[in-house]
């Protein structure tokens, strides 16, 4: 319902029931006002608004054509996450006019503006991943709180039976050829470390599955510099019916000693990793380039 506005009336009896509320519409750039007697002096354009509703679903479906469903459900839930990474931008007038009475309506903080203007802040980044998230079945809700000392919207998600929370918004980099997944399938404990919940959003489940994280579902997950990835055969499937360019490394030491790791382990010929990808006869090669950040490196494909 992006076109409702946030705002609305109602009317109280003497008794002090609610009788009547009026939800007020939103075109994006004109909301529904009415006068101290309750008639409505301005209005939304519903035909635009109708316009609009038929543009956010048929862009919805373009979207969904992408999407692979052939997959398990952490897989369609990170396909759900990537594509909002690479359609929407941050909407940074938008956030820097939050406060600003005065500023001009903007879509900027619901669906239509992530989906259809490909630009919103938080807000809108959550509420398209939660909408999304639904037409596949998979449970999901926003919460509210701070984050860097500022107001704040993200989600926690219900992908296989249990509550983990994701920020789609913070993962959303600007780099190129790699996207982020520092804040994809947190438990709250791990979000709370820069993440703090509003105490009075009291419908934020408890959120402590670990079973999706992307270091166990979707990167190399390396428990000895000595041997081969834990997870190799899984990643590798997953990474040859996808479209990314990419596969993460999680492992720990030296730069110097995972750069060795990487070139012996997972690079060379005679590697375990490479005589998987030639057995199931994937057509994929890595380049040999590494991008590396606070999380993972980043191993890029040819």
């Amino acid at each position: 319902f992006f076109f409702l506005s946030k705002s609305f009336l109602y009317t109280v009896s003497s008794s002090g029931t609610v009788e009547k509320l009026v939800l007020q519409y939103s075109d994006g750039e004109k909301s529904d006002k009415y006068d101290k007697k309750g008639h409505l002096s301005e209005s939304a354009d519903r035909k635009k608004i109708e316009r609009q509703i038929d543009e956010f679903s048929e862009e919805i479906a373009a979207w969904q054509k992408e999407i692979n469903t052939d997959t398990d459900v952490w897989g369609v839930e990170k396909q759900l996450h990537d594509i909002i990474i690479d359609r929407v931008e941050y909407d940074e007038v938008a956030a820097d006019n939050v406060d600003d009475p005065d500023a001009p309506e903007t879509h900027a903080f619901d669906v239509y503006g992530a989906a259809c203007d490909g630009k919103a802040v938080c807000e809108g980044y959550a509420k398209l991943f939660e909408y999304l998230c639904y037409c596949y079945g998979i449970n999901c809700t926003t919460v509210s709180g701070t984050a860097d000392e500022g107001d704040h919207m993200w989600n926690a998600v219900k992908p296989n039976g249990n509550w983990t929370m994701v920020d789609v918004t913070w993962d959303d980099a600007e780099e190129d050829d790699v996207r982020f997944y520092r804040y994809f399938n947190k438990t709250g404990k791990q979000m709370g470390e820069d993440h703090e919940v509003t105490e009075k959003d009291l419908s934020v489940p408890k959120c402590t599955a670990e079973e999706g994280a992307f270091s166990r579902r979707f990167a190399f997950s390396v428990s000895s510099l000595s041997d081969p990835p834990d997870n190799y055969k899984e990643v590798l499937d997953r990474l040859a019916a996808g479209e990314d360019g990419f596969v993460c490394l999680a492992a720990e030491g030296s730069e110097k000693a995972v750069s060795r790791y990487i070139t012996e382990e997972i690079l060379d010929s005679d590697s375990f990793v490479q005589q998987y990808i030639e057995d199931a006869d994937y057509d994929m090669e890595f380049s040999g380039e590494v991008y590396i950040t606070d999380d993972y490196y980043y191993l890029l494909l040819s």
